[in-house]
C-alpha cells in the first residue's frame, strides 16, 4: 500500500503553493510573509529576515530576544496578541519555555478572561 506522510506532503506543497500565488497574484499582501516563513522553516535565516523580519519569523528561527522585543513593541503600540493564539500558534513553539514569553501569555490570559467574563465565550465550532 502506498502512503504519503502528511508532513512530507505539506513540505513539498508549500513551495508549490507559493509559486502558484507568485504566478497568479504577485501583489498578494501576505506573499512576502509566507515566503519568509518557508525560508525560516528551512533554516535559511538571511533570506527569511531579508524578506519579512517579523515576530513569527524571529520565533521560528529561534531568535527569542528579537521575537520578544518585537512582541513587546507591538503591544506597546496597541496591537493585541490573543491568548489562544499565543498558546496554540506553532510558530511560537520555541518561545514557550522563555519566562518573558510566559509573562506575555499571562497578561494575554488576564485580558482573555476579562473579555470572556464581559462578553461570554465565543465558540466558533463548526457543526
Amino acid at each position: 500500500m502506498f502512503r504519503v506522510s502528511s508532513f512530507g506532503f505539506r513540505e513539498r506543497a508549500r513551495p508549490g503553493l507559493i509559486f502558484l500565488v507568485e504566478r497568479t497574484a504577485p501583489d498578494f499582501y501576505l506573499l512576502p510573509e509566507c515566503k519568509a516563513l518557508l525560508h525560516a522553516s528551512r533554516g535559511e535565516k538571511a533570506t527569511a529576515l531579508e524578506l519579512y523580519p517579523d515576530t513569527h519569523v524571529h520565533a521560528l528561527l529561534g531568535m527569542n530576544d528579537e521575537a520578544i522585543r518585537s512582541m513587546r513593541e507591538a503591544i506597546s503600540e496597541g496591537r493585541f496578541y490573543s491568548y489562544l493564539q499565543l498558546i496554540h500558534d506553532p510558530f511560537f513553539g520555541k518561545l514557550r519555555s522563555d519566562p518573558r514569553f510566559e509573562q506575555i501569555v499571562g497578561q494575554a490570559k488576564e485580558t482573555h478572561e476579562e473579555l470572556v467574563g464581559k462578553y461570554g465565550n465565543f465558540d466558533i465550532t463548526l457543526r
